[in-house]
């Protein structure tokens, strides 16, 4: 099976970002101010090519070549919802209400991706995972972290999809085991490499003005960690999830 493996949840399809194939559906959703509001940038991205470039850091692994905790690719992946008829009823353990899953664990895809119907759809988001330390001021930098990433298009607003996407991050991680199987990192979480420790935890870094995003992490589970910074003087909070 290839890495980062696509998945299922409920009502959403993960797929891993492919920048050729994927692009110009993601500046839909890149290349809109009120989606990119609150991201690093705090801007839209101008062009298909920029967004191409950014689509291009996912998904870099190598079963034969060792990783440097320093430098590990981002894991990312696109999001389309599943049709309705794939997608478990209302009222089951596998179903949602109200938008929140109820008891469900995501399922890996071993189709590989280029046959799978759902790459096909409409691309709604993009969410991803990345190592990184910490940008709490106290933090130590050789501590990392995966930290959660994502994005929708205003469509797809609303309806528990980030709540969901969180919680399948959190189950394909914690219970899937998605991140100690990183190929070629031989760090697995909780142990040290090269003096680098990676947390048994997921992290998650929002603009002190999206309340909506603070309020879907804590409905996940996760606990404010702290408050930063970030380059251009903005408030931002540190959300972080223990397994």
């Amino acid at each position: 099976m290839s890495y980062p493996p696509a998945f299922h949840t409920p009502r959403l399809s993960f797929v891993p970002i492919n920048a050729d194939a994927h692009a110009e559906s993601i500046f839909e959703c890149r290349g809109r101010a009120d989606v990119m509001k609150y991201s690093i940038n705090h801007a839209p991205d101008p062009s298909v090519a920029v967004t191409h470039a950014w689509a291009s850091k996912y998904n870099h692994f190598d079963d034969q070549t060792p990783i440097d905790p320093e430098n590990v690719s981002p894991i990312g992946y696109v999001i389309s919802e599943l049709p309705a008829s794939s997608s478990p009823s209302n009222g089951t353990t596998n179903g949602t209400v109200n938008g929140t899953i109820t008891n469900s664990t995501p399922t890996i895809d071993t189709t590989p991706t280029s046959q799978n119907q759902e790459g096909q759809a409409r691309i709604i988001g993009t969410t991803g995972l990345r190592l990184s330390s910490s940008p709490l001021p106290n933090a130590s930098p050789s501590i990392k972290r995966w930290e959660i990433g994502y994005g929708f298009h205003p469509d797809a607003w609303g309806r528990g999809l980030a709540t969901e996407t969180v919680r399948g991050w959190i189950r394909m991680v914690s219970e899937k085991g998605l991140v100690d199987g990183v190929p070629g990192l031989n760090c697995k979480p909780g142990t040290g490499n090269g003096g680098v420790e990676i947390k048994r935890a997921l992290a998650a870094c929002t603009d002190a003005r999206n309340g909506a995003s603070m309020r879907v992490l804590e409905k996940c589970g996760f606990v404010l960690a702290g408050e930063f910074l970030d380059e251009q003087g903005r408030r931002n909070f540190e959300f972080e999830f223990a397994f």
